[in-house]
């Protein structure tokens, strides 16, 4: 399976200012237009973004024969000052025991958010470009399904490579299901509320996670974290 991803779909660990913008223009296309939780009377550059998208580090899945963005990511790290984006809205619905974690292991806390894939890649946005002459071949038809699979996988390799152990992320059901299945050991940090419609806090820990991935999955892991410690290397490198 991660082979044929691979061949297909670019996952990359975000390091321009072009990526950083691409993963904005999916996040407004599905936050903004699609799903209406900001509006986009606000983003008149087509571009959505907020504070913590300089705190975070990103990952961008881009098919490759085409150039076209198809899904984005981000880790956000725990900051005393800036604060992780579910405590300004949420922070009230998280159980005791993980509300400790939080406040007093902030330096090994980050939050998966913004988790989105392109339309064009989903449903009628695969139709929607069908029709405008373009397409994708049978092949690469097969293996959307496996896009937020990769997006989830690639979030934990940023989380090992940036030394954050304990994770949280407010999600959906469907969303908690489908991490289930790809063997995502997951629970609930918080109850739930009405916040983008129905949804709860839940928390991971990134070696739990890695362990227990499912055998495809974890191959697929085994490829990102190693392109993304590479580019870590590479920076760090140029930096010294």
């Amino acid at each position: 399976m991660a082979e044929r991803f691979l061949d297909i779909f670019d996952v990359s660990l975000v390091h321009s200012a072009m990526q950083i913008e691409q993963a904005q223009r999916i996040r407004f296309r599905v936050y903004c237009e699609e799903k209406g939780y900001e509006p986009a009377i606000h983003f008149p550059d087509g571009l959505e973004r907020d504070k913590f998208d300089s705190h975070s580090s990103h990952c961008l899945v881009t098919h490759r024969e085409t150039g076209l963005a198809a899904a984005c990511i981000r880790l956000v790290f725990a900051d005393d000052d800036l604060g992780i984006p579910f405590e300004e809205h949420c922070a009230k619905s998280v159980f005791t025991e993980f509300a400790g974690i939080i406040n007093d292991e902030r330096e090994q806390v980050g939050e998966f958010s913004r988790i989105a894939v392109d339309p064009t890649f989903r449903g009628y946005g695969v139709a929607e470009f069908a029709s405008s002459g373009e397409g994708f071949s049978a092949q690469d038809r097969a293996t959307f399904p496996l896009i937020s699979v990769a997006v989830l996988v690639s979030a934990f390799a940023l989380a090992e490579l940036n030394g954050r152990p304990h994770i949280f992320a407010m999600m959906e059901q469907s969303l908690a299901r489908m991490m289930a299945r790809a063997g995502v050991l997951i629970e609930a940090a918080g109850v739930e509320v009405d916040y983008h419609g129905r949804r709860r806090l839940h928390y991971a820990s990134t070696a739990n996670v890695v362990a227990n991935l499912q055998p495809a999955c974890r191959e697929l892991y085994g490829v990102i974290y190693a392109e993304f410690a590479e580019r870590v290397s590479k920076d760090a490198q140029r930096q010294a």
